[in-house]
């Protein structure tokens, strides 16, 4: 079923996306002697993105499929499709220079745990990974 197959492609696709933003983010921020931090945490921002555009296809797909899944796993999903959405606007507001970006990096790595924890649920129950 081209469907299933497309969910599950563009799900493991943003799954990996948000992996390697993470990545990306953590090594990029220690960098020292390196340009400034907006213009040295550029792919940070494009993977970013990228995994939001992922996550939004996978939804797309997966709207067929939502009446044979636990409507549990659909609403963690629910909630890490929104914190994916907060994670990327915040995101996008550290990229401005000023005295907040020290607050909002908390909530950035804030929302990073709580997209991590949901989307594990959302696995555990859709996904096929029960314990």
């Amino acid at each position: 079923m081209l469907g299933a197959d497309a969910s599950a492609a563009s799900g493991w696709a943003s799954i990996a996306a948000i992996v390697l933003a993470l990545g990306i983010g953590i090594l990029l921020r220690r960098l020292k002697n390196a340009p400034p931090l907006v213009r040295r945490m550029r792919p940070h921002y494009i993977v970013g993105y990228a995994a939001l555009t992922l996550a939004c296809a996978h939804v797309l797909f997966a709207m067929g499929l939502m009446r044979e899944t636990p409507g549990s796993g659909i609403r963690f999903a629910t909630v890490a499709f929104i914190a994916l959405g907060a994670q990327t606007f915040v995101g996008a507001s550290l990229q401005d220079p000023g005295g907040y970006r020290r607050p909002l990096r908390r909530w950035h790595l804030s929302m990073i745990a709580l997209l991590a924890l949901t989307l594990a649920v959302h696995l555990m129950v859709n996904g096929g990974f029960a314990l």
